[in-house]
Parts: structure tokens; sequence; C-alpha cells
């Protein structure tokens, strides 16, 4: 190509370079796809064509159906300022005034109080259907309601008083210490070997002693000795093993004497229901005495039951404290006066009043209620005598779930007694000779038990329906829960009689007269 060719790139317009770019990619994609459009591999590049008119286009395929046209939504009117208000309706009817409160009772909604806020009193109310039957009945509780009215004319006003709100206090609750338990493990052959170790020295026996005094019930063993070996006697599983261990050494040709431990175990694995026959002579050795340890706790409980079924100071007490709490809620809004409330468990009133303080002072609604029911019940020095507090502690140590459950083992402990007596495989001899009278005396005693269970059940009851409760198996926490009230109450009482005696001595030094001189006496 000479130079100045009017067919070189370099004199080629715009529009010329933008043609010769687009055939040289043509021709590009042509030898990638394999098509012979275009020169040779290695040939020179032919000039550029002239630009030409452009092709005129195919008719295109045919394409869908534009959607309709909808028609535009007309503007909105110009505003005219604010829009009307809507036309207003009838005017309502002329008030007739609010209807009066009604009479103060049970289940009625007390006035809503007027004047200084006083503090509420949060108890937990009985429902009217446990009323019937309890200590809350109406005709009890109302008289006893109008006789403290009567004594102190000012009740009301004492309350309102003692109760007013003060500044609010923040309460910083202790968090309760986490208790973390620990237990150690041991190997069973190691807790074999200590209990062995300990019967053989100090019992001077062997390991076949030992299992023939277990076989033919040899009383020279003592009841502690026969519950130690009770622990230690093997399961079926390593009574097998021991069995496999042994037939294993014994192949090997190995003469190695056995530990304490394998030799007890292979000696229980030789007596045929060797686990069951020792569990019924240690019922034999302990029968007689459970069953009078759980008499006496039974007699407990029907006598604290009884002491609570019948005080009637502790009834005086909830009756001061009733009329005390309606006084105090009557400044809410849609509360009922109460015609009863929980009394016993951590949301029971004895807790509860434990925690509204009175105005300006350390002491708490308790010291209240104890001075007003001291001013109204002048015999009232507490609400059990020493002799029903002596019983209501030992009722707090004890529970009756676990005295039901220790009865329950006690009848499995003669179901099994009986099975084994009945077992073919545990021969007849001396075992059948002490347990066979032994199992007729032990039902006639389970019987009378049993009886006195049911009693003391129903005695439990008729204390929870008595006051009003439902809570299955709290008889403990109320028993524990008396004897926390009492100490408390005796603290506040003696106070109570302190404050008296100090004031009386101000009294009579006020009333006491004073020394005046006689008239014409002239100092000198």
């Amino acid at each position: 190509m000479q130079e100045g060719d009017a067919s070189s790139p370099a004199h080629l317009t715009a529009a010329q370079r933008r043609v010769s770019k687009f055939s040289t990619d043509s021709k590009r994609g042509a030898q990638k796809f394999g098509s012979t459009v275009g020169s040779p591999r290695g040939a020179p590049p032919a000039p550029p064509a002239p630009p030409t008119a452009p092709p005129a286009p195919k008719p295109a395929a045919a394409a869908p159906p534009p959607p309709p046209v909808v028609a535009a939504r007309p503007p909105p009117p110009p505003a005219k300022g604010p829009a009307p208000p809507p036309p207003k309706g009838p005017p309502p009817p002329p008030s007739k005034g609010a209807p009066p409160p009604p009479p103060n009772g049970p289940g009625a909604k007390a006035a809503v109080r007027k004047g200084p806020k006083v503090k509420t009193f949060f108890w937990e109310k009985i429902p009217n259907h446990k009323v019937e039957g309890s200590v809350w009945e109406r005709e009890k509780t109302k008289a006893l309601e109008q006789k403290l009215l009567t004594t102190d004319k000012d009740f009301e006003g004492h309350v309102l008083n003692a109760f007013e709100k003060s500044e609010v206090r923040k309460r910083v609750k202790k968090e309760d210490e986490s208790k973390h338990m620990s237990s150690l493990t041991q190997n069973n052959e190691t807790k074999y070997g200590i209990t062995l170790n300990y019967m053989v020295i100090n019992t001077d026996n062997s390991v076949p002693m030992l299992i023939n005094g277990l076989v033919n019930l040899d009383e020279s063993i003592t009841t502690d000795s026969v519950g130690s070996l009770m622990t230690i006697i093997p399961l079926e599983d390593e009574m097998k093993a021991a069995r496999q261990y042994a037939e294993d050494q014994r192949k090997k040709g190995n003469q190695k004497p056995l530990s304490l431990a394998m030799e007890w175990t292979l000696a229980c694995a030789d007596v045929p229901k060797m686990r069951d026959r020792v569990e019924c002579w240690l019922l034999l050795k302990r029968f007689d005495d459970n069953c009078d340890q759980i008499v006496s706790e039974l007699n407990t409980i029907c006598d604290a039951c009884h002491a609570l079924v019948s005080s009637s100071h502790f009834t005086n007490f909830l009756s001061v404290v009733l009329a005390t709490g309606n006084i105090m809620n009557r400044g809410m809004v849609k509360e009922e006066n109460a015609t009863g409330f929980r009394v016993w468990g951590d949301t029971g009133a004895l807790v509860k009043m434990n925690d509204v303080k009175i105005k300006d002072t350390s002491q708490n609604m308790l010291y209240f209620v104890l001075d007003k029911t001291r001013i109204l019940f002048k015999e009232f020095d507490g609400p059990w005598s020493d002799e029903e507090m002596v019983t209501l502690k030992k009722a707090s140590m004890l529970s009756m779930m676990e005295i039901l459950e220790f009865s329950k083992d006690l009848a499995s402990g003669l179901r099994l007694l009986k099975q084994t007596l009945e077992d073919p495989s545990v021969p007849r001899g001396r075992f059948h000779e002490v347990h066979e009278p032994f199992h007729k005396h032990a039902l006639k005693r389970m019987t009378n038990l049993t009886a006195l269970r049911k009693q003391t059940v129903e005695k439990l009851e008729e204390m929870l329906t008595y006051y009003g409760e439902d809570c299955e198996g709290c008889e403990k926490d109320i028993f524990t829960q008396v004897t926390v009230f009492q100490t408390q109450v005796g603290r506040i009482i003696r106070e109570l009689d302190q404050e008296k005696t100090k004031a009386n001595k101000s009294s009579k030094a006020a009333q006491k007269p004073t020394m005046q001189k006689p008239s014409g006496y002239a100092s000198k």
C-alpha cells in the first residue's frame, strides 16, 4: 500500500473506521466458530468497503398484543379549605347522677375512699364457695367485726393513719446463695472390700461364716450389721461376671487367691434369692420399731391439726386482720370487701403483713394488728398455749408425704416377704420357720396403721378446709410457719408490754402533785 492512498486506514473517516472494526470482529468470530466467510488465515486484510446504506429492516415476528390502556384517574378537585365536620348526632340524655354505693358486705364493692393515700394489703382472697363451714363464715366474722368497731369507735381512722403512704423506698433483693452438692462415687469392689474388712476384722468372721449367718438368721448378727451387709449384696450381673471370671482363671490354671470382694460375690451367687432373703430379715428386725415411729408421728400431726382448728385466739386475730385489710383496700378501684383470705404459704397474710410498714415507724402491720387484738380481746396473749406449741413444733419437723412413703415401703416389704415364702427356689428351713409367724403379726399391725393413716389424712383435709386452703402436701410448711409466727407474736407482745409499762410510769409522774410552800413562810 502506497503512502497517500485513499484506501489507507490513516485517511479513513470516523464512520469508515467503525465499519472496518465491525468487519474485523466478524471475521474473528467466523474463524472461531469454523465459518468459511472471510479471508484465509495469514492473508492480508482486504480494504474496507465504502459505507453503504443500511439494509432494510426485516419484518419482526408477531408481538403479543399490548395490554389494554386503563384510563387514568381524574385528578382530585382543588381544595377549597378544610373539610366540613360530620353532622353531630342527637345530644346525650341528661345524667341522673352516680348510683348509691352498695352496702358493705361480702362480695360488695367498697366505695373509693377520698383523702390520704393508704397502702394496699395484697392478700389472696378465699373464693365464696369455700366460705361455708370455714373460719370465714359471715355470722362469725360479722359479730367479731361489730365488736371491734364498738370497742374502738375510731378504728378506721387508726388504720388510715397507721398505713398512710410515705416516700417510696427501693427494696434491694438479696440473691439466694446457690447450693452446690458434690458426691464421690467408688468402685463396687472397693466398697465391698471396705465393708467386708470391717466385718471380718471386728467380728472375727470369714466370708463363709457371714454367709452362713445370713442364711441361718444368726441372732448374734446385729441389725446394723445386717443393714451394712444388705448394701453390698451384689447384683445378678455382678454375680454372673464373677462366675465367668473365676471359670476363666481356673481354665488358665491361675492359682492366685481371690480378693475379699470377689470371694463375697461368688459366695452370694451360690445362695438362691440371697438379696430377697436378707431384705426380708432386715424388715423383720426393723418392722416393729418403724411401725411405732409412724404411729407416733401420725398422732403428732393429728394433735397439731386439732390445735390449729380449735384455737379461738387465732380466730379472733384473723378477724382483726380481715377488718384492717378491708379498710386499707377501699382505695382500690373495683375492689370488693373480702370475706376471707389465704393465711398460709408464701402468699399468705402471715407473710404479707411483715412487708407492710406503719408510717414513720419501723414496725409493720403485724405489730398494729396485735395491738388492736389485745385491746379488743383482753385475754389474748398469743394464738396457742405452750402445750399446744410443743406439739406444733414437733409437727413442723415432720412431713406427711414422707410418712406415707415410709408406710408404703413397709407394705412393699411385706409383699416381697410373701413372694419369697411362696418361692419354690427357697428351701424350707430356718427362713420359713422365723418369717411365717412374723408375716401374720405384721399384717395385723399394717391394718391398724392403715386405719390411723386414713384418719390423719382426714384431719389434714379438715384443717385445710377450715382455712379455705387446698394445697396438698403443704402441711409441713404450715406447721413451720406457725412456729415462726408464734415467735414473732411473743416478741411483739413483750414490746407492747414494755411500752405500756413506760406509758403508765409517765402518766403517774405527770399526775403526781408538786410540793407547794405553805402560806406565810419566809425564807431566811
